[in-house]
């Protein structure tokens, strides 16, 4: 614990919190916390990770193997989010970046619980990816997560180039004075049907639309952007957050909220005009989601 081996401010601060946790485990097994059970417990523990367990180190000097193999064991035994590998995918990606800025980006990353992110990718973006395009949609798993893989740097075909240049040409916008100056809107850089870019640029797509689905979630008069005080929504979460039938059909209803702000909605300086055209259409899309659960007596997938 007191040798100065590791350099990384987070390696300094989880070894600790895993020497911790496992105190906390051996002790659960012991009568009463009592030290003595503790030694014992603490002494077979040792025993058996000296005894039995095996570690290997794999040394490479090379990012893209790096992730490579990471993507490889990770295919194996116990899966992971397919979140996860997208995650691994796109710093791959950013094997360009400044190391400290990586190290930001995955801190925002996994500020997000781990279960969220697994819905937000699956029932959602998922979900509206192959829906726009009339397609049947169960679940995001590894077979089919090179949807959010999108474009790579290095790919050089006009249908990339389009992409890119589109992206490069919104963020040149927003970063520059010529907004304010102008009076123009902020350019928005990402729509739900079209190529990510990778690297950088999937996370930011990622935290863009989370953070509007959490708005659309929250009914909270003063704190919504889009959705504030809506009484559909307020009688949805007060009678109707329970059951299968429910759950889906207001996985609907969020989803064509998601999209409509998508492809409609300024995200600055909203006018009355585009603030009324979105209530309406809250109406129309709680008619759309909701009368398939009055009219089955059960609704599934």
């Amino acid at each position: 614990m007191n040798q100065q081996v590791f350099d990384n401010s987070f390696s300094r601060h989880n070894i600790p919190n895993n020497l911790n946790t496992f105190k906390r485990r051996t002790q659960k097994n012991t009568n009463n916390g009592d030290d003595t059970d503790f030694k014992r417990e603490m002494k077979r523990l040792r025993e058996f990770i000296e005894n039995q367990c095996e570690l290997i180190v794999v040394i490479t000097d090379d990012l893209s193997e790096a992730f490579q193999f990471f993507d490889s064991q990770n295919a194996r035994g116990k899966a992971l989010y397919p979140h996860d590998l997208l995650k691994a995918y796109h710093l791959r990606e950013m094997s360009d970046l400044d190391n400290n800025k990586v190290e930001r980006i995955v801190m925002e990353w996994e500020k997000i619980p781990q279960h969220e992110l697994a819905s937000f990718f699956g029932d959602y973006l998922y979900r509206v990816k192959e829906w726009i395009n009339g397609n049947w949609a169960y679940r995001l798993s590894e077979h089919n997560i090179y949807k959010f893989k999108g474009i790579t740097k290095t790919a050089h075909t006009p249908y990339a180039q389009f992409y890119k240049s589109a992206f490069s040409y919104a963020v040149l916008i927003n970063s520059s004075a010529m907004p304010f100056v102008t009076g123009t809107r902020a350019i928005n850089a990402f729509q739900l049907n079209t190529p990510i870019i990778a690297g950088k640029p999937f996370f930011d797509y990622t935290n863009h639309y989370y953070n509007i689905l959490k708005d659309i979630k929250d009914n909270s008069q003063y704190e919504g952007f889009y959705i504030k005080g809506n009484i559909i929504v307020k009688t949805l979460d007060r009678y109707f957050n329970k059951g299968v039938g429910n759950r889906i059909s207001r996985l609907l209803f969020d989803t064509a909220l998601l999209l409509y702000i998508d492809r409609f909605c300024p995200a600055t300086y909203p006018t009355k005009v585009d603030t009324d055209l979105f209530e309406q259409f809250v109406t129309l899309a709680f008619i759309w989601a909701y009368s398939l659960r009055a009219q089955y007596y059960h609704l599934g997938w």
